[in-house]
């Protein structure tokens, strides 16, 4: 929900300062923002509950006691680890999903000036609006996830919500694409943001039930090969319009990689552990 609350704020922040003051004053803005941001850090966080001040004794052993992982000790085989199928089809499915992430995050602006025509205004409002839908879908997704398992099992609920998410990502982004009309354009992008939080969601927790002890290490292999996604995205999409000379052609690209995200996802089994 962080993620999302503070991408629908950061349009109506950045876009009036940037008229007002210059394209360099948002960068000052949001560096001093980050400063302040470590320093809560610095004061607050520590690396294990136990470690804060205000925690009582009570709480503490309760965390201790019911903890995931064992041991941070015990060593780590790259090797085994990589020779596991469920790790590269995860990370393979995680790579789609931030694809689609960063044209929302990169490119989203541009495309709905240039290439759908919007106002800077209609452009402020859209790009707000999407990201306090995904703020919205990532408060239920959590609730959501929760039943589906008691429902259908771990297993068949993690695959359902990260096939069913891609899906209505590539035909709300297909729709998008197709479509001249403002509204339309507007709703359909909504929708697909709202249905990629619940994927980034099930990505993550996959690795705490598929990584066990090394939740962290496997999330991490996951968000680099994802990064990846996101960083030739951000290149192919001003490519491919430079080609092209349409900014739906790439578009065309995210739903074909959306739909590999889903398919990547009917094969994933998250009680399958990844063996260290």
């Amino acid at each position: 929900m962080g993620s999302s609350s503070g991408a629908a704020l950061a349009p109506l922040i950045v876009v009036p300062i940037a008229v007002a003051f210059g394209w360099r004053a948002p960068f000052f803005v949001n560096a001093a923002l980050g400063l302040c941001w470590v320093v809560v850090c610095y004061r607050w966080f520590r690396n294990h509950p136990g470690e804060m001040q205000q925690i009582s004794q009570a709480e503490k052993e309760f965390i201790e006691c019911n903890r995931r992982f064992v041991s941070h000790h015990t060593g780590f085989s790259w090797r085994v680890a990589f020779r596991q199928p469920m790790l590269w089809v995860l990370v393979g499915a995680y790579f789609c999903v931030q694809w689609a992430n960063y044209f929302f995050v990169a490119w989203m602006p541009n495309y709905l000036q240039e290439g759908k025509h919007f106002s800077e205004q209609e452009m402020k409002m859209t790009t707000s609006w999407i990201f306090v839908f995904a703020t919205l879908s990532a408060f239920l997704s959590g609730f959501f996830s929760d039943w589906l398992i008691r429902k259908k099992g771990v297993r068949l609920a993690r695959r359902l919500i990260g096939a069913v998410s891609f899906s209505l990502m590539a035909v709300m982004v297909l729709i998008s694409a197709e479509s001249s009309n403002h509204l339309v354009v507007a709703v359909c992008l909504m929708s697909a943001h709202f249905f990629q939080s619940p994927n980034v969601i099930n990505s993550f927790v996959s690795c705490v039930e598929m990584g066990g002890d090394r939740a962290g290490t496997v999330a991490g292999i996951m968000n680099f090969v994802g990064q990846t996604g996101a960083f030739l995205m951000s290149i192919f999409f001003g490519r491919i319009v430079d080609i092209s000379g349409s900014f739906d052609a790439p578009q065309f690209l995210m739903v074909g990689v959306l739909l590999v995200g889903a398919l990547l996802w009917m094969r994933i089994d998250v009680t399958k552990r990844i063996n260290q």
